[in-house]
């Protein structure tokens, strides 16, 4: 148990230790364009949720339990925060999945760890990174119907808002933890989920932190590039 939480903890920490990565010199440039993504596509989710999120939730909150609405309200906003911010990751990340590639790449180069030769082209790359990002969709999405199916469920519904926010985080961890493991030359998209898994607890506490940091205003557009640089140095420091 202890040593679970001290692995929470220190999977937190590689999001601030991703943010110092990101911003050294030479590395920067890897930045620019994941940065940019997600900038244009949070400024439409604000939009988005300040035009939407009373409706969503008066259809979302069953009559039978207004009773229970003034401890419900702030779970139900927090998961409909979560819900539309995963979308939005999800395509921000297909995006700008080559770019990200390269960052992990370039930090990991950083960090002293060699990775498989690329064939030097952008371009060439583009096809595969867009081809996993879709892999992760699919994964993702099939546990988010599971998740989904709780909420037709009469009183395990109420749990509802809390695994979401937990399918939530372990997104964000199999999401960011995917672009080290990739580029170490973990061939299928299973082994490298079967990778975060064996570090549960270490990628838990990334992906909560990383979570948190996008509902930070300012912060959540560069949450991208630094969760992949902090993914990196997870992956780096923890890789057999």
């Amino acid at each position: 148990m202890i040593s679970n939480v001290r692995d929470l903890v220190q999977g937190a920490s590689y999001l601030p230790r991703g943010l110092a990565l990101a911003l050294k010199p030479g590395t920067r440039r890897y930045v620019f364009v994941p940065a940019g993504v997600n900038t244009v596509l949070f400024a439409g989710v604000i939009f988005l949720l300040g035009a939407q999120l009373d409706s969503w939730l008066e259809r979302l909150l069953p009559d039978w339990l207004n009773w229970l609405e003034w401890l419900l309200w702030p779970l139900f906003v927090i998961a409909m925060l979560a819900m539309t911010w995963y979308a939005f990751t999800l395509v921000a990340n297909l995006i700008a999945s080559p770019f990200n590639d390269r960052l992990a790449e370039k930090v990991a180069a950083d960090l002293g760890r060699t990775m498989p030769q690329r064939d030097g082209s952008l371009v060439g790359d583009v096809g595969d990174a867009v081809l996993g990002e879709l892999r992760k969709w699919r994964y993702f999405g099939g546990l988010a119907l599971l998740v989904l199916l709780v909420w037709f469920i009469p009183v395990l519904n109420i749990l509802f808002p809390l695994l979401w926010l937990l399918f939530g985080v372990w997104m964000m961890a199999v999401e960011y933890l995917d672009y080290p493991t990739a580029n170490a030359g973990l061939g299928s998209f299973p082994e490298r989920r079967d990778w975060v898994r064996r570090h549960r607890w270490l990628g838990l506490g990334f992906g909560g932190a990383v979570l948190a940091a996008t509902l930070v205003p300012v912060l959540n557009f560069l949450v991208m590039p630094v969760a992949v640089a902090g993914a990196t140095a997870l992956w780096a420091d923890h890789s057999e």
